[in-house]
C-alpha cells in the first residue's frame, strides 16, 4: 500500500480511521468521550491542494459525564496524502505524473507534512496575538516507509477560504498583512538550532526538481486553476 492507493474504509479514501482521530482527540484532551453514531466527515480540500486531504470532521461527541469539558462539535483534519495528484493526473490524463512521478514523492509530502508541524509548534510556542492561525488540536507525523497514517487535528474556521478570481479589499488585506509581517519577524528571531528542520533550499525547488516535465507542470498549473474556471463557468462568465 501507498499514500497514492485510495482505502474503502479510511477517512476519504486515506489510511486514517476513525478510531485513529478519536485516540488523537481523546488523548489531546483528556477525555474518555468518543464519537457518537452521526459523526459525519465532508472533504473540504477539493482543489485546494495536491498533498493532503482535507476533511471537516462533527463528531457527534458522546460522554457518560455530565461535567465532561467542552469538546469542539467540530474540528479540521489534514491528512498526508497523494490521493489528490492521482485524480489530477487521471484528470489530465497525465501517464508520466500517475505512473512515475507521484510514486517518487513520498519524501517531498512527508517533509511538507512534517514541516507543518514544527511550524505551528513554532507559531504556538511563540504565542504571537498578532500571528493568526488555527490552533493546533494535535498531530501524527509521517515516519519511516511503511508509515501511512499522518495527520494535523486543528480548530475549523468557516468561510476563510478566497478562490483566485475573487475580489479583496486593501482592509481585508492588513490582517493578512500584519500576520506575515510578525511571522516574517518570528523566523529572524527564533534560533537556528530550532530549525534544523528547514532545508538549506527552499521547498518549491526540492519539488520542482523531481518533476522536470512540462506536462506535469501543465497538469498542475490546470488543477490549481480548475476551481476559479468553474466558478467563472458557474457564473456564465464565459
Amino acid at each position: 500500500m501507498s499514500l497514492f492507493e485510495p482505502t474503502e474504509n479510511g477517512l476519504l479514501g486515506t489510511h486514517v480511521l476513525w478510531n485513529d482521530i478519536e485516540e488523537a482527540m481523546q488523548n489531546a484532551f483528556g477525555t474518555d468521550s468518543h464519537f457518537g453514531p452521526n459523526r459525519k466527515v465532508t472533504n473540504i480540500g477539493d482543489m485546494k491542494g495536491f498533498l493532503s486531504r482535507l476533511a471537516l470532521i462533527e463528531p457527534d461527541w458522546v460522554s457518560s459525564n455530565i461535567h465532561s469539558i467542552k469538546l469542539p462539535d467540530k474540528f479540521v483534519v489534514k491528512i498526508a496524502s497523494q490521493l489528490s495528484l492521482i485524480e489530477i493526473a487521471r484528470m489530465t490524463k497525465n501517464t508520466i505524473l500517475e505512473k512515475e512521478k507521484i510514486p517518487q514523492m513520498r519524501d517531498i509530502t512527508k517533509t511538507f507534512h512534517n514541516r507543518e508541524i514544527e511550524i505551528y509548534k513554532i507559531i504556538e510556542k511563540e504565542n504571537n496575538p498578532k500571528i493568526i492561525h488555527p490552533k493546533m488540536y494535535t498531530f501524527k507525523y509521517l515516519n519511516d516507509l511503511t508509515d501511512l497514517k499522518a495527520f494535523i487535528v486543528s480548530e475549523y474556521i468557516p468561510n476563510v477560504y478566497i478562490s483566485m478570481h475573487e475580489s479583496i479589499s486593501a482592509e481585508n488585506l492588513i490582517p493578512v498583512l500584519k500576520t506575515l509581517a510578525a511571522f516574517s519577524a518570528l523566523g529572524e528571531k527564533i534560533p537556528k538550532s530550532e530549525l534544523s528542520f528547514v532545508s538549506k533550499t527552499s521547498l518549491w525547488t526540492d519539488v520542482l526538481k523531481d518533476i522536470k516535465d512540462d506536462e506535469v507542470c501543465e497538469a498542475v498549473y490546470f488543477s490549481a486553476n480548475l476551481k476559479t474556471f468553474r466558478a467563472f463557468n458557474d457564473r456564465h462568465l464565459f
